[in-house]
């Protein structure tokens, strides 16, 4: 238990660093398109050859004619789990710090059960009033940077597109996990059974959003600064904590395991506020902000702890 766990705070500190890169390249000038799309441009070659180096060329190359006897499938999942959810979470980090960002995306965790709910998996209710309490946290934070002086049209575009990717995630992800399901007992099933395979689908799936993003933000090429952030969270977040995170959790088949896993998430909030404040001298939260994170963190440990339905991304 407690090496899974390990992986699971290992994955969530991986994760954080999403936030406090991109609010870095913000603050310098970067461009929001070129930090959602670089990500996942990167993330293509790196992850095929990975699958190649550990499962080998053949299994790649099985990979890549899923994705092509299964197009519009893959476009769709892809398109809305990676490519709405990063557009949101990247154009977010131009009106407020990382670790903001980083609390108003735990809304994920009560987007899920909505969309398992849609899906026709029967939802629990155990378990929601932790997420509400999650909920609480975001805006104490959002209600605190208000009354702050933040303008209402910026808090406005910090929350609104991170609620969308709250969302678009465990959409896409559920998705392709119930493709998955219903091809578990065949070549379908076997590709998609390993972790890194399934991330590099979404991600060819999701190229097409970033390309529209590019070419209708209208941006020029990019900086340094932009070129190597987005290569470290490629590499850090995309190509290793997300599936970092999902084996663990598929090494844990009882309920007590993946609720000890999915409550390492909690530590994402945190993280991402002492890496803004390593790497880019980010101000200290008030108390009422510290409050908020400790709300939200509570709230998700609560949650995992109380029972709740395996998340999307199984």
């Amino acid at each position: 238990m407690l090496a899974v766990v390990a992986l699971g705070v290992l994955a969530a500190a991986l994760f954080s660093s999403t936030f406090f890169l991109n609010r870095f390249v913000s603050t310098v000038g970067g461009r929001w398109q070129w930090t959602a799309a670089l990500r996942f441009f990167y993330m293509v070659p790196v992850l095929a050859l990975w699958l190649a180096l550990r499962r080998g060329v053949p299994f790649l190359a099985r990979t890549g004619r899923l994705f092509a006897s299964r197009p519009l499938f893959f476009l769709i999942s892809g398109g809305v789990g990676y490519g709405v959810f990063y557009t949101g979470i990247c154009f977010s980090a131009r009106y407020s710090p990382g670790w903001v960002v980083a609390s108003a995306w735990q809304i994920t965790m009560l987007a899920t059960p909505m969309v398992l709910r849609a899906f026709g998996h029967p939802v629990t209710r155990r378990g929601l009033g932790y997420l509400l309490l999650v909920a609480s946290g975001v805006c104490l934070i959002q209600i605190t940077r208000l009354s702050a002086g933040a303008p209402p049209g910026e808090i406005l575009l910090n929350s609104l597109p991170v609620v969308v990717a709250a969302f678009a995630y465990p959409l896409g992800n559920q998705m392709i996990w119930q493709f998955k399901r219903t091809n578990a007992d065949t070549a379908i099933g076997e590709v998609l059974a390993d972790p890194a395979a399934c991330v590099l689908l979404l991600t060819l799936g999701a190229l097409p959003v970033f390309c529209a993003v590019l070419l209708f933000g209208g941006v020029s090429l990019p900086g340094t600064s932009e070129l190597l952030s987005t290569a470290l969270v490629a590499l850090l977040s995309g190509c290793i904590a997300t599936p970092l995170f999902l084996y663990a959790r598929n090494l844990n088949q009882q309920p007590i395991g993946l609720m000890a896993v999915d409550a390492t998430q909690a530590a994402e909030v945190p993280l991402a506020l002492l890496g803004e404040m390593i790497f880019i001298g980010a101000a200290m939260p008030n108390i009422a902000e510290f409050a908020g994170i400790a709300i939200i963190s509570a709230g998700l440990v609560l949650f995992a702890c109380s029972g709740h339905p395996a998340s999307a991304a199984d």
